[in-house]
């Protein structure tokens, strides 16, 4: 099943075009930590998904080293981040292409290549 059009956006990533989108904290427990969710899908829904998971705090502290302001709110993940989670996936076995059980990349802010994220 595909994810929903309205609620999702899309990014390509290596030529290859992508619907992804976050999820709400829906425990105290996850608020408070400030993690945010995030699914990956194939366009069109074709293939497993992949989810996600980032703290929100070392996510904004790496855009202020690299010069940049992060003008996303917390429940909203930065599409350079989902950019380079997809890539790390790849690389770690998810296929995109392949129908299969989601893949969980658990939590992937420390294993971003952030020296991608340059200083405009």
């Amino acid at each position: 099943m595909a994810l929903p059009r309205r609620a999702s956006r899309t990014i390509v990533v290596d030529t290859i075009r992508y619907r992804w989108m976050s999820e709400l904290p829906d425990d105290m427990v996850r608020r408070e930590k400030r993690t945010v969710s995030f699914v990956v899908q194939r366009d069109g829904g074709a293939g497993a998904r992949l989810r996600a998971t980032v703290r929100w705090e070392p996510v904004v502290e790496r855009y202020r080293t690299q010069g940049k302001m992060l003008s996303h709110r917390f429940d909203r993940v930065p599409p350079f981040v989902v950019a380079q989670t997809i890539r790390l996936a790849i690389r770690d076995g998810w296929s995109h292409a392949a129908a299969g059980p989601e893949y969980d990349a658990g939590f992937v802010e420390g294993r971003i290549d952030w020296d991608e994220l340059a200083p405009e």
